[in-house]
């Protein structure tokens, strides 16, 4: 996962294959927690919207570290 100016890009643990892109616009709200297991993860939850600002979206992504 990488974050820039224009937005985060979550990709493979190789980098190799990208698998999602969030627009920084579209980014409503973004939290990170450790998910209280102990094994040391992180979870980053985002809520995006569309362009058009009609439906939004929940994700959540396991991080390894952040």
């Amino acid at each position: 996962m990488g974050v820039s100016k224009y937005g985060i890009k979550v990709s493979t643990s190789d980098q190799y294959d990208v698998l999602h892109r969030h627009a920084l616009y579209l980014i409503i709200r973004m939290v990170c927690y450790d998910d209280g297991l102990g094994a040391g993860k992180s979870l980053l939850a985002l809520k995006t919207t569309d362009a058009s600002n009609e439906e939004y979206s929940l994700w959540v992504y396991q991080c390894h570290s952040l």
